[in-house]
């Protein structure tokens, strides 16, 4: 084979092969299958799910997302941007509409390290039908939950949107 052959081989392969990596995250239901410590959880009628971060040290539940009917939640953790010593992590999350692969995680939390925090993951009661439950926010730092915004009427769009979810 030439050898100008082998280098445009060689150059396209370079080439696909950072494209991938520059690719952005891809949310699948249980994760990407690798070592990426990201995850995504998908609710259904039958299978209305809720996610807890434990902090393992208290036992303290810090973070909790109950999360919607026909929604998904993806969390991934940010090492070593949090704000203290105590709290060096930070979980990134976002809902989104279920079967969505890609999207920014815009919502922070500071989080413990990753030795010390589990995620518990627990079924609600089912049946839940799409839009019965009330959509609850994660813990505040005072350990307060409080309602989340509800969905509003998107102009000229004939549905409705939840604030944080693109369609």
């Amino acid at each position: 084979m030439p050898i100008h052959h082998r280098r445009l081989r060689s150059l396209a392969v370079t080439t696909v092969l950072a494209a991938v990596a520059a690719m952005p995250a891809c949310y699948y239901p249980g994760g990407p299958l690798y070592s990426a410590d990201r995850y995504t959880y998908e609710s259904t009628s039958w299978s209305p799910k809720t996610v807890t971060m434990i902090d393992t040290r208290s036992g303290e539940a810090v973070w909790a997302v109950d999360v919607p009917v026909d929604t998904q939640v993806v969390i991934a953790f940010s090492e070593g941007t949090g704000p203290n010593p105590l709290n060096p992590d930070e979980i990134v999350w976002q809902l989104m509409r279920q079967g969505k692969r890609f999207g920014v995680l815009e919502s922070r939390q500071p989080a413990p390290p990753s030795a010390s925090r589990r995620l518990d993951l627990s079924i609600r009661a089912a049946p839940e039908i799409a839009g019965e439950q009330e959509i609850l926010s994660p813990f505040t730092p005072e350990g307060t939950r409080t309602p989340a915004p509800t969905a509003e009427p998107s102009p000229g769009a004939g549905g409705t949107s939840v604030p944080g979810m693109s369609r």
